[in-house]
């Protein structure tokens, strides 16, 4: 018979006492996930990134670049959370470093998320979105990236984009990307 450690015996009463399980299931998520985070970057962005906040078919969407530039390389992400939740700190954080390492402009848009939201109206954003993005500004380097369910997102939006005859971004960076849902 196997002997269980202190430790182990330790992890499994503290992942009980905080309902581990309960905090990544999709109901908790559903429930609790676009109330953890506003949807806005964090207050201190605004000291050292230029965060501009605009609306494409109802829904936010976050330009945050370096202070008082025009960068010609971009980046559209799509966050995760299992298409029920929004930005979370770590999305930021992730977004911040971006911007300050690479000199780019980030595109952060709150896509359509469910159950209030079909997949249909997530695709159509996630389109009409791209479509503007390169529309509107003089880019040198396109990135496409996503993670976990906004990495499935991002992979539907550049099968789209092929259906549709529309240029690829230079780059598709999918982080631990969501792409069996079923």
């Amino acid at each position: 018979m196997k002997r269980v450690s202190f430790s182990a015996k330790s992890f499994e009463k503290i992942f009980q006492i905080i309902q581990f399980k309960k905090r990544f299931s999709l109901e908790f998520l559903q429930r609790t996930g676009k109330k953890q985070s506003n949807m806005r970057p964090p207050s201190h962005f605004h000291r050292k990134m230029d965060c501009k906040d605009t609306v494409l078919l109802g829904q936010s969407i976050w330009t945050i670049q370096p202070k008082n530039t025009s960068p010609k390389n971009h980046i559209l992400f799509f966050h995760g959370g299992a298409y029920v939740q929004t930005f979370t700190l770590f999305h930021w954080d992730l977004i911040k470093y971006f911007v300050q390492e690479l000199n780019c402009a980030v595109h952060a848009p709150n896509y359509p998320l469910a159950p209030e939201h079909q997949v249909n109206q997530a695709v159509d954003f996630s389109l009409a979105l791209y479509k503007r993005i390169i529309s509107e500004n003089q880019i040198d380097t396109f990135v496409l990236m996503g993670d976990s369910a906004g990495g499935g997102l991002s992979l539907v939006l550049a099968q789209q984009l092929e259906i549709h005859k529309i240029q690829q971004p230079n780059e598709i960076i999918l982080i631990s990307p969501w792409v069996d849902v079923s």
